[in-house]
């Protein structure tokens, strides 16, 4: 692989078979001890760029499978990167670390293959997200026969690393109740099941498959039956998947009482996601909260939940942990964060 290199750019390795990660880091310590940390994960070779210039100057000579950067760059935002990889008609999981955890976050497209770390991030932590990432993106994770994927987990592998796949679910414990997703590519092409097919069905099986297997296809679908992105579909497969189920938990968890209009000076509250509008009490006086406060909270909310959404499809438990937590903490009895919790508690336990 030959190209012409910027002077801060530095090279690990350069083979046709390896999966190639796009550092951008421009304090030169940092970016060196990176490299040094990340390059020991097999099959990885890194490109390490010290401005946002230099990588726009880097993706036009090659396209990387993996992006890493600052989002506090000297020449700009980092999260740029994302528009012009979008330009050139390229998707690929991307990694960014702010000191500004929820400016920036509010900044970045809600994504499941766009993750944001907080500073100061452990190198093995991260280390363990760039390995998963590479596995995804060569497609071995798609060949393990070790540990079997989830449904999402499998549609997620494979869009990212633009794989041709058929996932084969089964939806009962019985595997009388089965359906087929179809990946073109990295694009989601066809579901069917024993109701339907398209995006109906699509969400029946992502969200009720027990076991799955994946196989590669040759060939494309002969139909195509939708449209949409994966990114999308998934997460409003899980989110409704999730509001049907909070409503066998308000027996556990009990909804806040309904704010009057004049509880808040007559001004309506916001709603998220039809969830139900809540009183906001202040723990040292119990008193109702001005607007904007409520209002800010419930900001705050929405936004954990996304994460954690996300976070959950990326298999990045600690991040989901994290924010559900926020959540809980931006309106403490909601049913669905505590109950998203709960799930999670439960996929982290050993078995």
């Amino acid at each position: 692989m030959a190209f012409e290199l910027a002077p801060s750019l530095l090279l690990s390795s350069s083979s046709p078979q390896m999966t190639t990660l796009l550092l951008i880091e421009d304090e030169e310590l940092l970016r060196k001890s990176l490299i040094q940390a990340l390059g020991k994960i097999p099959g990885i070779e890194i490109l390490a760029v010290g401005s946002l210039r230099e990588a726009q100057e880097l993706i036009d000579k090659i396209l990387p499978d993996i992006v890493i950067s600052d989002l506090r760059l000297p020449d700009g935002w980092g999260g740029e990167i994302v528009d012009e990889l979008k330009r050139r008609g390229v998707k690929v999981p991307m990694v960014f670390i702010s000191a500004f955890l929820q400016l920036d976050q509010a900044k970045l497209p809600e994504e499941p293959d766009i993750v944001l770390l907080e500073k100061p991030v452990l190198l093995a932590e991260l280390r363990k997200i760039v390995r998963n990432l590479v596995e995804i993106v060569s497609g071995e994770a798609l060949n393990s026969t070790e540990a079997p994927f989830s449904a999402a987990e499998y549609v997620q592998m494979a869009a990212l690393g633009r794989h041709s796949v058929r996932i084969h679910c089964e939806c009962d414990e019985e595997g009388q109740n089965t359906g087929d997703i179809d990946i073109w590519q990295g694009e989601l092409w066809h579901a069917r099941d024993g109701e339907g097919k398209g995006e109906a069905a699509f969400r029946r099986i992502v969200t009720r498959a027990k076991r799955c297997t994946c196989k590669r296809l040759d060939s494309p679908p002969k139909e195509r039956t939708i449209l949409t992105g994966w990114e999308h579909l998934l997460l409003d497969a899980f989110r409704e998947h999730d509001e049907s189920k909070s409503q066998d938990l308000e027996a556990d968890f009990a909804f806040l009482p309904e704010l009057s209009p004049g509880d808040l000076h007559a001004k309506p509250q916001p709603k998220v996601d039809g969830l139900l509008s809540s009183s906001e009490h202040s723990p040292e006086n119990g008193h109702v909260l001005e607007p904007s406060h409520t209002e800010q909270r419930l900001q705050i909310y929405a936004q954990a939940m996304e994460e954690g959404i996300a976070a959950l499809l990326a298999r990045d438990f600690e991040r989901a942990k994290r924010a559900f937590e926020r959540a809980i903490e931006a309106r403490p009895n909601d049913p669905v964060a505590h109950a998203n919790l709960a799930r999670l508690e439960l996929l982290q336990r050993p078995t």
